[in-house]
């Protein structure tokens, strides 16, 4: 049953990235810390994740995702349709990848609020990924 799961949720994640869906992203209200993102990021920083969000979009290799982490791509700024750079690599990416990504700062307490059911991308990690 857990595997039919992970399966609904990275088909639902691909195809809401590959469609432009009218999704929400938001955070668990269980949780007490509040992150608060960089007042301004640094232009690198912006490139970065323009190529990282472009990079998951195309299907580009392994190598170039890894390159654009560890050049310090942002990770948990969602895109215009709500989904995150992170919410990307968990849906599409190799468990090293993802793993990289958690070490890099991705943020897997977002949910995607996507018609009237939330996916928790935590919860979807560790279905298929058991990280």
């Amino acid at each position: 049953m857990t595997s039919i799961y992970a399966f609904l949720i990275l088909s639902l994640l691909g195809l809401m990235t590959l469609t432009g869906c009218n999704s929400e992203v938001s955070r668990p209200q269980q949780h007490s810390q509040q992150k608060t993102a960089a007042p301004a990021a640094s232009r690198q920083s912006v490139s970065a994740q323009l190529s990282l969000t472009e990079a998951l979009q195309q299907g580009a290799a392994d190598s170039v995702v890894q390159q654009l982490l560890e050049q310090g791509a942002e990770l948990n700024q969602p895109n215009q349709d709500k989904i995150t750079p992170f919410m990307m690599l968990a849906a599409s990416r190799s468990p090293q990848l993802l793993q990289l990504a958690l070490e890099k700062g991705g943020d897997a307490t977002l949910t995607v609020d996507y018609q009237r059911q939330t996916l928790d991308v935590a919860g979807f990690v560790k279905a298929v990924y058991g990280l």
